[in-house]
């Protein structure tokens, strides 16, 4: 989880294709796969950078139905919520290998 965690935060400070969800910057999403490839869905991550709760919202994904079948649509997950540091490289979180 912490290494996900990692990597989309990371990516997320390194590309140049943030969009702007509101005037008071709060809300940023970041495109991780856009419709059209092969299997043609949408794929967002979303950061609320005042409180650090972050989501994925997918398009035209399958999930299981509460009835145990199986749909299309979209779906919004929460991710869970950063941990800010003190410093720059400072270790915030760690997961044993598996």
């Amino acid at each position: 989880m912490y290494k996900l965690i990692i990597v989309l935060f990371t990516t997320l400070l390194l590309t140049l294709s943030i969009c702007k969800a509101d005037d008071d910057d709060r809300y940023r999403a970041l495109v991780l796969q856009q419709a059209g490839g092969l299997d043609n869905h949408a794929k967002v991550f979303i950061l609320d950078s005042e409180d650090g709760h972050m989501w994925t919202w997918e398009d035209k994904t399958k999930f299981a139905t509460k009835d145990g079948k199986f749909s299309f649509g979209s779906l919004l997950t929460y991710q869970g919520k950063l941990k800010r540091g003190k410093s720059i490289g400072e270790i915030v979180g760690r997961e044993a290998g598996k």
